[in-house]
Protein backbone atom coordinates (compact mmCIF):
# COMPACT_ATOMS: atom_id res chain seq x y z
CA UNK A 1 0.00 0.00 0.00
CA UNK A 2 1.49 3.19 -0.86
CA UNK A 3 2.29 5.58 2.03
CA UNK A 4 0.05 8.64 0.87
CA UNK A 5 -2.92 5.80 0.61
CA UNK A 6 -1.95 4.53 4.01
CA UNK A 7 -1.71 7.78 5.56
CA UNK A 8 -5.12 8.99 3.80
CA UNK A 9 -6.56 5.66 5.05
CA UNK A 10 -5.65 6.66 8.96
CA UNK A 11 -6.71 9.93 8.56
CA UNK A 12 -10.12 8.99 7.84
CA UNK A 13 -10.13 6.39 10.60
CA UNK A 14 -9.15 9.16 12.89
CA UNK A 15 -12.14 11.72 11.59
CA UNK A 16 -14.33 8.68 12.38
CA UNK A 17 -13.86 8.34 15.54
CA UNK A 18 -13.32 12.00 16.31
CA UNK A 19 -17.04 12.68 15.06
CA UNK A 20 -18.45 9.51 16.78
CA UNK A 21 -16.79 10.65 20.20
CA UNK A 22 -18.82 13.36 21.63
CA UNK A 23 -22.18 10.98 20.74
CA UNK A 24 -20.39 8.07 21.93
CA UNK A 25 -19.55 9.57 25.88
CA UNK A 26 -23.25 11.27 25.21
CA UNK A 27 -25.26 8.43 24.83
CA UNK A 28 -23.43 6.87 28.01
CA UNK A 29 -24.43 9.89 30.60
CA UNK A 30 -26.91 8.22 33.14
CA UNK A 31 -29.20 10.03 35.31
CA UNK A 32 -27.48 8.34 39.02
CA UNK A 33 -24.33 7.08 39.44
CA UNK A 34 -23.55 3.15 39.37
CA UNK A 35 -23.77 1.14 42.78
CA UNK A 36 -20.24 0.38 42.92
CA UNK A 37 -19.51 -3.27 42.33
CA UNK A 38 -23.14 -3.42 40.41
CA UNK A 39 -22.28 -5.50 36.84
CA UNK A 40 -23.85 -4.16 33.32
CA UNK A 41 -26.65 -6.65 32.43
CA UNK A 42 -27.31 -6.32 28.73
CA UNK A 43 -28.99 -8.94 28.29
CA UNK A 44 -31.84 -7.68 30.42
CA UNK A 45 -32.67 -4.78 28.51
CA UNK A 46 -34.17 -4.96 25.31
CA UNK A 47 -36.50 -3.46 22.22
CA UNK A 48 -36.88 0.20 22.57
CA UNK A 49 -35.89 0.29 26.40
CA UNK A 50 -32.39 0.29 25.22
CA UNK A 51 -31.82 3.81 23.85
CA UNK A 52 -32.98 5.16 27.45
CA UNK A 53 -31.99 2.96 30.26
CA UNK A 54 -29.31 0.68 31.25
CA UNK A 55 -29.37 -2.33 33.38
CA UNK A 56 -27.11 -3.89 36.47
CA UNK A 57 -27.26 -6.52 38.89
CA UNK A 58 -25.72 -6.05 42.38
CA UNK A 59 -24.50 -8.95 44.67
CA UNK A 60 -25.54 -6.69 47.82
CA UNK A 61 -29.02 -7.43 49.41
CA UNK A 62 -31.39 -4.46 48.47
CA UNK A 63 -31.00 -2.28 51.69
CA UNK A 64 -27.70 -1.90 51.04
CA UNK A 65 -28.56 -0.25 47.12
CA UNK A 66 -31.26 1.59 48.70
CA UNK A 67 -29.30 3.30 51.32
CA UNK A 68 -26.92 4.11 48.89
CA UNK A 69 -28.97 6.07 46.17
CA UNK A 70 -30.45 7.82 49.03
CA UNK A 71 -27.36 8.85 49.91
CA UNK A 72 -26.34 10.00 46.91
CA UNK A 73 -29.39 11.50 45.48
CA UNK A 74 -32.01 11.79 48.35
CA UNK A 75 -34.70 10.28 49.34
CA UNK A 76 -36.41 7.78 47.06
CA UNK A 77 -39.83 7.68 46.44
CA UNK A 78 -41.40 4.61 46.95
CA UNK A 79 -43.97 3.45 44.75
CA UNK A 80 -44.99 -0.28 44.82
CA UNK A 81 -43.88 -2.75 47.66
CA UNK A 82 -44.31 -5.84 47.51
CA UNK A 83 -47.60 -8.28 49.28
CA UNK A 84 -47.62 -7.80 53.05
CA UNK A 85 -48.83 -10.89 53.19
CA UNK A 86 -48.47 -13.87 51.60
CA UNK A 87 -51.11 -14.18 48.85
CA UNK A 88 -50.92 -17.16 46.21
CA UNK A 89 -50.95 -16.28 43.19
CA UNK A 90 -51.29 -19.11 39.66
CA UNK A 91 -49.69 -18.10 36.43
CA UNK A 92 -49.48 -21.00 34.20
CA UNK A 93 -50.33 -23.54 36.56
CA UNK A 94 -47.31 -22.61 38.84
CA UNK A 95 -47.51 -20.69 42.22
CA UNK A 96 -45.83 -17.56 42.36
CA UNK A 97 -44.78 -15.62 45.04
CA UNK A 98 -42.62 -12.55 45.78
CA UNK A 99 -41.61 -9.38 46.24
CA UNK A 100 -40.63 -6.38 43.77
CA UNK A 101 -39.72 -3.20 44.91
CA UNK A 102 -39.86 0.41 42.74
CA UNK A 103 -37.96 3.58 43.56
CA UNK A 104 -37.78 6.93 42.00
CA UNK A 105 -36.29 10.36 42.09
CA UNK A 106 -37.95 13.13 40.03
CA UNK A 107 -34.46 15.04 38.77
CA UNK A 108 -35.79 18.76 39.67
CA UNK A 109 -34.05 20.42 37.21
CA UNK A 110 -35.55 18.09 34.64
CA UNK A 111 -38.72 17.37 36.01
CA UNK A 112 -40.35 20.62 33.90
CA UNK A 113 -39.63 18.62 30.56
CA UNK A 114 -40.05 15.42 31.95
CA UNK A 115 -42.05 15.19 34.54
CA UNK A 116 -41.88 11.05 34.12
CA UNK A 117 -38.20 10.41 34.33
CA UNK A 118 -36.68 7.85 36.69
CA UNK A 119 -33.45 8.03 37.51
CA UNK A 120 -33.09 4.75 38.78
CA UNK A 121 -34.63 1.56 39.70
CA UNK A 122 -34.54 -0.75 42.31
CA UNK A 123 -35.76 -4.07 42.99
CA UNK A 124 -35.33 -7.67 44.00
CA UNK A 125 -36.81 -10.92 43.04
CA UNK A 126 -37.02 -12.38 47.38
CA UNK A 127 -40.38 -13.30 48.59
CA UNK A 128 -42.05 -11.60 50.55
CA UNK A 129 -42.59 -14.56 51.96
CA UNK A 130 -40.09 -17.38 51.57
CA UNK A 131 -40.97 -20.85 52.51
CA UNK A 132 -43.92 -23.28 51.61
CA UNK A 133 -46.75 -21.47 49.95
CA UNK A 134 -49.81 -21.06 52.23
CA UNK A 135 -52.55 -23.99 52.06
CA UNK A 136 -49.67 -26.09 50.24
CA UNK A 137 -49.01 -29.59 51.98
CA UNK A 138 -46.01 -30.94 51.88
CA UNK A 139 -44.77 -34.91 52.81
CA UNK A 140 -44.65 -35.17 56.46
CA UNK A 141 -41.19 -36.80 56.14
CA UNK A 142 -39.65 -32.84 55.03
CA UNK A 143 -41.49 -31.49 58.43
CA UNK A 144 -38.37 -30.86 59.84
CA UNK A 145 -36.35 -29.27 57.23
CA UNK A 146 -35.72 -25.19 57.03
CA UNK A 147 -39.56 -24.00 54.91
CA UNK A 148 -36.76 -21.68 52.77
CA UNK A 149 -35.54 -24.85 50.90
CA UNK A 150 -38.46 -27.10 51.38
CA UNK A 151 -40.37 -26.56 48.02
CA UNK A 152 -38.89 -28.08 45.15
CA UNK A 153 -35.86 -26.35 43.77
CA UNK A 154 -33.19 -27.11 41.84
CA UNK A 155 -30.49 -25.94 44.63
CA UNK A 156 -31.64 -28.40 47.21
CA UNK A 157 -33.37 -31.19 46.02
CA UNK A 158 -30.35 -33.55 46.15
CA UNK A 159 -29.94 -32.22 50.07
CA UNK A 160 -33.22 -33.08 50.62
CA UNK A 161 -33.35 -36.59 49.37
CA UNK A 162 -29.98 -37.40 51.29
CA UNK A 163 -31.42 -36.67 54.24
CA UNK A 164 -34.79 -38.58 54.03
CA UNK A 165 -32.47 -41.42 52.32
CA UNK A 166 -29.04 -41.41 54.16
CA UNK A 167 -28.92 -42.24 58.10
CA UNK A 168 -25.80 -40.49 58.14
CA UNK A 169 -27.40 -36.89 57.49
CA UNK A 170 -29.80 -35.30 59.35
CA UNK A 171 -31.88 -32.11 59.51
CA UNK A 172 -29.51 -29.93 60.87
CA UNK A 173 -26.90 -30.13 58.00
CA UNK A 174 -29.65 -29.61 55.47
CA UNK A 175 -30.69 -25.86 57.63
CA UNK A 176 -26.92 -25.16 57.54
CA UNK A 177 -26.80 -25.16 53.67
CA UNK A 178 -30.28 -24.02 53.61
CA UNK A 179 -29.41 -20.86 55.71
CA UNK A 180 -26.10 -20.66 53.86
CA UNK A 181 -27.61 -20.27 50.52
CA UNK A 182 -31.62 -20.02 50.95
CA UNK A 183 -31.21 -16.90 48.52
CA UNK A 184 -30.14 -18.87 45.39
CA UNK A 185 -33.77 -19.70 45.08
CA UNK A 186 -34.71 -16.06 43.59
CA UNK A 187 -31.50 -14.52 43.15
CA UNK A 188 -30.49 -13.14 39.39
CA UNK A 189 -28.28 -14.94 36.58
CA UNK A 190 -26.87 -14.04 33.67
CA UNK A 191 -27.61 -16.36 30.77
CA UNK A 192 -24.93 -19.18 29.58
CA UNK A 193 -23.70 -20.46 26.57
CA UNK A 194 -25.82 -23.59 27.09
CA UNK A 195 -29.14 -24.77 26.10
CA UNK A 196 -31.53 -27.63 27.29
CA UNK A 197 -33.03 -30.11 25.14
CA UNK A 198 -35.75 -27.66 23.82
CA UNK A 199 -33.44 -24.94 22.67
CA UNK A 200 -33.85 -22.73 26.21
CA UNK A 201 -31.03 -20.85 27.21
CA UNK A 202 -29.75 -21.77 30.46
CA UNK A 203 -28.56 -19.29 33.07
CA UNK A 204 -25.73 -19.82 34.51
CA UNK A 205 -26.46 -21.41 37.76
CA UNK A 206 -28.85 -24.36 35.48
CA UNK A 207 -25.46 -24.80 33.18
CA UNK A 208 -23.37 -25.65 36.26
CA UNK A 209 -25.97 -27.72 38.17
CA UNK A 210 -26.41 -29.31 34.50
CA UNK A 211 -22.72 -30.32 33.94
CA UNK A 212 -22.45 -31.47 37.58
CA UNK A 213 -25.23 -34.07 36.84
CA UNK A 214 -23.64 -34.73 33.59
CA UNK A 215 -20.91 -35.56 34.85
CA UNK A 216 -21.45 -37.60 37.90
CA UNK A 217 -24.36 -39.27 37.75
CA UNK A 218 -25.35 -43.00 35.90
CA UNK A 219 -27.47 -42.89 32.63
CA UNK A 220 -29.50 -45.73 34.22
CA UNK A 221 -31.69 -45.10 37.48
CA UNK A 222 -30.88 -47.08 41.00
CA UNK A 223 -33.79 -48.22 43.57
CA UNK A 224 -32.47 -45.40 45.30
CA UNK A 225 -33.16 -43.13 42.63
CA UNK A 226 -36.60 -44.36 41.98
CA UNK A 227 -37.43 -43.30 45.34
CA UNK A 228 -35.92 -39.82 45.46
CA UNK A 229 -37.85 -39.22 42.16
CA UNK A 230 -41.26 -40.20 43.65
CA UNK A 231 -40.52 -38.10 46.89
CA UNK A 232 -40.18 -34.97 44.41
CA UNK A 233 -42.87 -35.82 41.87
CA UNK A 234 -45.35 -36.11 44.78
CA UNK A 235 -44.05 -32.51 46.45
CA UNK A 236 -44.57 -31.22 42.86
CA UNK A 237 -47.85 -32.41 42.29
CA UNK A 238 -48.80 -31.39 45.93
CA UNK A 239 -47.09 -27.59 44.88
CA UNK A 240 -49.69 -27.83 41.91
CA UNK A 241 -46.76 -27.95 39.19
CA UNK A 242 -48.30 -31.03 37.54
CA UNK A 243 -46.14 -30.41 34.29
CA UNK A 244 -43.13 -31.30 35.83
CA UNK A 245 -44.90 -34.20 38.35
CA UNK A 246 -45.77 -35.69 34.80
CA UNK A 247 -42.48 -35.68 33.59
CA UNK A 248 -40.65 -37.53 36.34
CA UNK A 249 -43.68 -39.93 35.85
CA UNK A 250 -42.38 -40.23 32.28
CA UNK A 251 -38.57 -40.71 33.34
CA UNK A 252 -39.43 -43.43 35.97
CA UNK A 253 -41.38 -45.41 33.47
CA UNK A 254 -38.02 -45.29 31.10
CA UNK A 255 -35.78 -46.27 33.87
CA UNK A 256 -33.32 -43.73 32.06
CA UNK A 257 -31.89 -40.36 33.16
CA UNK A 258 -32.01 -37.25 31.14
CA UNK A 259 -29.54 -35.01 30.61
CA UNK A 260 -29.25 -32.89 33.48
CA UNK A 261 -31.76 -34.39 35.44
CA UNK A 262 -31.69 -32.29 39.12
CA UNK A 263 -32.31 -35.45 41.04
CA UNK A 264 -30.43 -36.19 44.16
CA UNK A 265 -30.03 -39.51 45.85
CA UNK A 266 -28.12 -40.76 48.63
CA UNK A 267 -24.15 -42.13 48.38
CA UNK A 268 -22.11 -43.35 45.60
CA UNK A 269 -25.38 -44.91 43.94
CA UNK A 270 -26.07 -41.57 42.49
CA UNK A 271 -22.27 -40.36 42.36
CA UNK A 272 -23.90 -37.40 44.16
CA UNK A 273 -21.80 -36.61 47.68
CA UNK A 274 -22.83 -33.91 49.65
CA UNK A 275 -19.84 -31.71 50.32
CA UNK A 276 -19.61 -32.01 46.67
CA UNK A 277 -22.63 -30.38 46.44
CA UNK A 278 -22.95 -27.99 48.65
CA UNK A 279 -19.09 -26.89 47.00
CA UNK A 280 -21.11 -26.51 44.05
CA UNK A 281 -24.06 -24.24 45.94
CA UNK A 282 -21.10 -22.39 47.00
CA UNK A 283 -19.57 -22.26 43.63
CA UNK A 284 -23.26 -20.65 41.97
CA UNK A 285 -23.18 -18.30 44.95
CA UNK A 286 -20.06 -16.01 42.99
CA UNK A 287 -22.51 -16.16 40.14
CA UNK A 288 -25.53 -14.98 42.00
CA UNK A 289 -27.27 -11.32 42.30
CA UNK A 290 -29.48 -10.26 44.52
CA UNK A 291 -30.93 -6.89 43.45
CA UNK A 292 -31.72 -5.39 39.91
CA UNK A 293 -30.77 -1.50 39.12
CA UNK A 294 -32.35 -0.25 36.18
CA UNK A 295 -30.77 3.28 35.49
CA UNK A 296 -32.14 5.93 32.84
CA UNK A 297 -29.82 7.88 30.63
CA UNK A 298 -29.80 11.67 30.62
CA UNK A 299 -33.02 12.86 28.61
CA UNK A 300 -30.58 15.25 26.53
CA UNK A 301 -29.43 11.62 24.86
CA UNK A 302 -32.75 10.60 24.15
CA UNK A 303 -34.28 10.14 20.80
CA UNK A 304 -37.37 12.67 20.23
CA UNK A 305 -39.68 9.62 19.34
CA UNK A 306 -39.10 8.20 22.86
CA UNK A 307 -41.89 9.65 25.23
CA UNK A 308 -42.42 7.32 28.83
CA UNK A 309 -45.59 6.15 29.70
CA UNK A 310 -46.66 7.49 32.96
CA UNK A 311 -46.47 5.50 35.72
CA UNK A 312 -48.26 4.36 38.69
Amino acid sequence: MPVATGCNLLKGMLLIMLLAWPFTAKAQQLAAPVYPGAVAAEHAVGGQQQTYVRVFYSHDPIAAVVAFYEQQLGPLEKLRSGQQSYQPEIRGGRLVHYRYVLHRVIPLEKAALHPELVAVEISSPQPTEEGTPAGVAMPPQLADADPRCRPPSDFFEPLLNMVVNDPARDWPDFNAACERFHHLQWSLFFPSAERDERGRTLNQAQAMIRRYHDENLPPVLAEADMEALALQMQTLAMSGRMEEAQALARQMATGTRSPGMPVGTPGTAAGIDWDDWVNLLAEIDQHAYRTRIMIHTDPATWPDRIRLRERD
